[in-house]
């Protein structure tokens, strides 16, 4: 095997930055797993996510970055995904002759890079200040989705439960607007079950979360549900209420009705784009008056639009392989 053969891909997640850029690695891994080699190299990484990765890919967790730096071979491929990977640690693997990617939602600063990823829709190269051979793989052609989201975005027809709600905030929640949007979502008698899912890493007020469920028949708690439960799921769910993060990628690639709004600022781009396209109602910040407003639209006419096609892997995959040609 060609040292260029295997990427490295450095990312890290835990109850504060969340688990939404280690979950988008591991798609955008196994998307790109038919080509290439994967190595994943991780300080931080909840024990929940050892056998998910380690299952398909190599794994080296790491104490710090000169760990991390001594991995990496002339050529190779290292991708980022983290707002903490500033241009000190991307100067120093180009100092190493290889090719960086980095994975963006913020389109701020000058970027040291090869290539560019940002899944926002209507996201544009011109936001960016860059050197002028890096490349870009931006929009929802090349969505970072999980293998049994990427098979469902393929299907033509997708059947619902008709008034099937599913609520996710992924896998932190740390401002706990799962108990916020669910307590709302409760007083729509329109919504038939409710599915709340909580996350690995979710920490706050999981016995009142339960304790709803337990005076509701209508709310079922799932919690850290694995890849292709959670696909089932959200296939069956008629309405998905998501931030407007990985999670409404998903949501939008299965073809609910979302309601999605921004809590954090990586996740407005994302909103913005899917608004211009009309796929999402808009929570706004998730206020209540604004999320109570929206559901009194329920039910929502229509079916959703096929917006993702499945295909994003494949044209991931050759915007790597022209950073090696």
């Amino acid at each position: 095997m060609k040292k260029h053969d295997e990427i490295i891909i450095r990312v890290d997640a835990n109850h504060q930055i969340g688990h939404g850029h280690l979950v988008r690695c591991i798609s955008l891994a196994h998307a790109i797993q038919p080509k290439f080699k994967v190595h994943f190299v991780i300080r931080d990484l909840p024990p929940s996510y050892v056998k998910i990765i380690e299952q398909y890919f190599r794994l080296t967790q790491i104490q710090d970055e000169e760990s991390f730096l001594s991995l990496i071979s002339e050529q190779q491929i290292v991708i980022f995904d983290g707002y903490q990977f500033g241009e000190s640690i991307r100067q120093k693997v180009r100092y190493l002759n290889a090719r960086i990617v980095y994975i963006d939602d913020f389109h701020e600063g000058f970027y040291t890079a090869d290539l560019i990823i940002n899944t926002a829709p209507k996201i544009s190269k011109t936001l960016y200040q860059t050197g002028h051979d890096t490349r870009f793989a931006l929009g929802i052609d090349y969505v970072l989705l999980r293998p049994s989201f990427l098979d469902l975005a393929k299907r033509d027809k997708i059947t619902k439960t008709p008034g099937n709600l599913m609520i996710c905030f992924g896998g932190a929640d740390p401002k706990n607007l799962t108990q916020q949007c669910l307590q709302i979502a409760l007083e729509c008698r329109f919504f038939q079950k409710i599915h709340v899912v909580l996350g690995a890493s979710y920490q706050a007020n999981e016995q009142l979360i339960q304790s709803i469920a337990d005076d509701h028949q209508r709310v079922q708690i799932h919690q850290a549900l694995e890849e292709q439960k959670m696909s089932e799921l959200m296939m069956d769910c008629e309405y998905a209420l998501v931030p407007s993060s990985g999670i409404l990628h998903e949501a939008i690639a299965c073809r609910c009705h979302c309601l999605s709004g921004s809590y954090i600022n990586n996740q407005s781009d994302i909103q913005k784009g899917y608004l211009e396209l009309g796929a999402i109602e808009d929570l706004g910040n998730f206020q209540e008056a604004r999320i109570r407003e929206v559901l009194q639209k329920i039910p929502l006419k229509g079916k959703p639009h096929k917006l993702i096609d499945g295909y994003s892997g494949q044209r991931l995959i050759k915007k790597l392989e022209e950073l090696i040609a």
